[in-house]
């Protein structure tokens, strides 16, 4: 067509270059808004969950810290953990994390890129062991489902006797 924009190459024509040519109702210009209002508002909302619970890892980060200089010393780290079990005391001490958890660069300090690398580590760990959990739960479940339910066994038994 004369004075029109070509298709992408390939003979694709793009989403978005058929919706800027698609003739629009104000029902559907309306809808769209709204989608892209709900969008921008879904983003603000990670972007603020986000933003706070970075904020409460530099928290966490900077409590056995003692000296401010933004990294934890083995020191600091054990100071940390032996007032966290006697805050924790039915925790086991094996459950507890290591200084070389955390030191991952092995320099001797922990700093707060290393702490977060450690606690997404565990968040994706724990992610794995609700899938394994969930997947053991549907297994037994469908064991359940394949066998006889008590009344059945029941009257089995009494049918026998």
């Amino acid at each position: 067509m004369p004075g029109s924009t070509p298709p992408a190459a390939g003979g694709v024509v793009a989403a978005h270059d058929v919706e800027a040519r698609a003739p629009v109702s104000g029902g559907a210009a309306r809808r769209r808004r709204r989608r892209r209002y709900q969008i921008k508002e879904l983003q603000r909302a990670l972007y603020e969950s986000e933003a706070e619970a970075l904020q409460r890892d530099y928290e966490e980060f900077k409590a056995p810290d003692v000296d401010g200089d933004d990294k934890i010393s083995i020191y600091e780290f054990g100071a940390y953990i032996q007032n966290y079990m006697k805050a924790y005391p039915h925790i086991p001490e094996r459950d507890y994390p290591t200084f070389a958890d955390f030191d991952k660069n092995g320099d001797g300090t922990v700093t707060f890129k290393e702490w977060q690398h450690y606690l997404q580590q565990q968040k994706k760990d724990a992610k794995g062991s609700t899938k394994q959990s969930q997947a053991a739960i549907a297994d037994l479940s469908g064991k359940a489902e394949q066998s006889q339910s008590f009344q059945q066994l029941y009257e089995k038994l009494k049918a026998a006797s």
